[in-house]
């Protein structure tokens, strides 16, 4: 933000008068319950972000707790010093009426009704507030612009574990997404896209758009219909008698089993698996691509058992221990290169300590109890490493640290099926796992000495 410190004197000027005129506009804000009667000042540096988004940074500042029921807005570019909190609230609600109750550190935020314009058009006596878009008599404001819509939420459902009993809540067609359980489809049920982890699949309806599956099964009875695409890895996907897919079908490291009856509308990939219903099986061109899809069907299993395992112990984890959990990921997020350098180092580190306590016969116990708990460690980090990056794509969607996780561990197991590139990402996620730890301590677990000959731990576990 160099350009924003080295910003001239006019420059700030003009930002503290936008705050002034933006204060008056923010006139239709109206404050209710006890606000404080010191308001605290707040800065706020923030480029292209959604106003939910910039709501929230703005109760970070000021100590709030945030209830918010208003549109999202477009996207603010926001740049203030030192300014009053209940100001730049009012400012970030200048599109329409609102309500912003302050109930001890709560501040709930909602549209006003009826709409506070009206109220202030003809004082004392409020007149009819005019329908949208009407001018109000008397006054040189024109038009009052309508309080723009809330924009629709997506239609997604997200749970964890088995999700069979769920059948009359999906009747419409929502979105399903389950993280460690089973999902089926009854007959005359429609479903929009299905995404499965570590759970299997069971379709006698219809699902409008894509079922995916990572580690576990699908099944297509007769009469059932996708009419996306159907995606499995490290599973099975089996098509029965009638049983229709209108898009693409894949199978990555694992079996594809149809009947002859059943339909497939667009392209088939099998790698490192089997498909009963291929043709040509023995063709010379099978023969000299059997090399490299046995190599990425090998790679496809290996990242999968390993992304299973990490995100069972990253559920874990985030369940157990989600300030040390926070931490890691908020290192990784900061400095992902640092990290992995520190990697490298502490590999280095921790082969010179093993050797030095393997000579002495106090020290061998103790070397092989510290490896197996340093090797649960670095597993723990590498779940914080793949859950910041599931965290980078899914931020504007979802803030849910298990849907995050699961993401990445897809994203880590299709990476891991491509050959050369997979052993970099595995080796770049640990190499990675294993820096935070060096940065943080070990999340904050090992102390260190503070300048007055005390002990303190990391800082952000504290």
């Amino acid at each position: 933000m160099s350009w924003f410190k080295g910003s001239s004197l006019a420059g700030a000027a003009v930002a503290v008068a936008s705050l002034a005129i933006a204060s008056v506009a923010g006139a239709n804000v109206k404050h209710e319950g006890t606000w404080p009667e010191k308001d605290p000042l707040v800065t706020l540096e923030v480029t292209a972000m959604p106003r939910t988004e910039a709501l929230r940074k703005l109760a970070d500042a000021a100590g709030w707790s945030l209830v918010v029921h208003a549109p999202q807005g477009v996207p603010l570019d926001i740049h203030v010093k030192q300014q009053p909190a209940s100001k730049v609230l009012d400012i970030l609600l200048d599109d329409g009426n609102y309500v912003a109750t302050f109930n001890g550190s709560l501040v709930s935020i909602g549209p006003a009704s009826p709409p506070l314009a009206g109220e202030a058009a003809t004082p004392p006596t409020p007149p009819i507030p005019p329908a949208a878009g009407a001018a109000v008599s008397g006054s040189a404001a024109g038009p009052i612009p309508p309080i723009p819509p809330i924009p629709p939420i997506p239609d997604i459902h997200i749970q964890i574990g088995d999700s069979s009993d769920q059948g009359a809540h999906h009747a419409t067609g929502k979105d399903r997404t389950v993280m460690g359980g089973n999902v089926t489809i009854a007959k005359g049920e429609t479903t929009g896209d299905v995404t499965v982890f570590g759970g299997n699949v069971d379709i006698e309806g219809e699902s409008t758009g894509d079922v995916s599956v990572f580690g576990g099964n699908v099944v297509l009875h007769d009469g059932a219909r996708i009419h996306g695409d159907a995606s499995v890895f490290g599973g099975t996907l089996t098509l029965e008698h009638g049983a229709t897919v209108d898009g693409d079908v894949s199978c990555l490291g694992g079996t594809l089993t149809r009947d002859p009856s059943s339909h497939i509308g667009g392209d088939v990939t099998v790698k490192g698996g089997e498909d009963d219903g291929s043709e040509g099986a023995g063709s010379p061109s099978h023969e000299e691509h059997r090399g490299f899809i046995s190599r990425a069907g090998n790679s496809m299993m290996n990242g999968v058992r390993l992304a299973a395992v990490l995100f069972v112990i990253g559920t874990v984890l985030l369940a157990l221990t989600g300030r040390r959990m926070d931490v890691l990921r908020g290192e990784i997020a900061a400095r992902p290169m640092r990290s992995i350098a520190l990697g490298v180092l502490g590999i280095l580190g921790g082969i010179v300590v093993f050797i030095a306590l393997c000579v002495t016969i106090i020290g061998a116990p103790i070397a092989l109890v510290a490896a197996v708990l340093a090797g649960f460690a670095v597993l723990g980090a590498m779940c914080a490493v793949l859950s910041v990056v599931g965290e980078g794509l899914l931020r504007h969607r979802t803030e849910n640290p298990y849907v995050h996780l699961g993401v990445g561990c897809a994203l880590f197991v299709a990476l891991a099926a491509i050959p050369w590139i997979g052993h970099i990402v595995i080796v770049a996620t640990i190499l990675a796992g294993i820096g935070v730890l060096v940065a943080t301590r070990c999340a904050g677990l090992l102390k260190r000495r503070n300048g007055n000959g005390g002990t303190s731990s990391y800082p952000s576990a504290a």
